[in-house]
């Protein structure tokens, strides 16, 4: 006697799933910030104080939507292509990291101080401020103890970046908040 599978949806899979979209959602926010031409950055004190959060959603995002995927391609089409689905099933659980700690790092940040920021300023401290620029980032200032993705500032002047030694205290002013801020100027804090 061959099993038989239910095609009927899980009502806790699919409260899962819709919570797994709208956190996507928020980590997906940043990108389309900068892609919009807004430079947001998460305060360097939110990132040290979420970062194992940020780390545990990482990991949820990659194992969850990952078995979601292999659960449903076993049950649904065994027939299909196996090199689609392994080059999707090897690909999800970065992503899902990514995504899972963009929305906590800086998605959630990014909407709060979009709602609730006021005229701020923040500290960082330059990591590297030499080396090459490109499309998606002019005159790159590398920022120390800052996660991938929000480690830098953009589209400042050639000369401003080339005089900050490793080190330098930057004074960032902006719309922000204790998580957050989006640049509008950069200063060189006085020592």
């Amino acid at each position: 006697m061959a099993a038989a599978f239910s095609v009927e949806p899980n009502v806790y899979l699919r409260r899962l799933l819709g919570v797994v979209a709208v956190i996507m959602l928020v980590g997906g926010l940043p990108l389309f910030a900068r892609i919009a031409g807004f430079q947001f950055l998460p305060t360097e004190d939110w990132v040290r104080r979420v970062w194992w959060v940020a780390l545990s959603v990482g990991i949820f995002f990659a194992v969850v939507p990952t078995i979601v995927y292999a659960r449903g391609w076993s049950r649904m089409a065994p027939e299909d292509s196996s090199v689609k689905h392994v080059f999707v099933l090897i690909f999800m659980p970065f992503l899902g990291v990514s995504i899972g700690m963009d929305s906590v790092l800086a998605g959630g940040p990014l909407i709060y101080t979009a709602l609730a920021g006021h005229p701020a300023e923040t500290r960082f401290v330059v990591a590297r401020a030499e080396g090459f620029s490109d499309r998606k980032c002019r005159n790159k200032i590398e920022l120390k103890d800052m996660p991938f993705m929000y480690d830098a500032l953009c589209g400042f002047p050639k000369d401003f970046r080339d005089s900050l030694p490793p080190g330098q205290t930057l004074i960032v002013s902006g719309r922000g908040s204790f998580a957050g801020t989006f640049i509008s100027s950069v200063r060189v804090a006085e020592q």
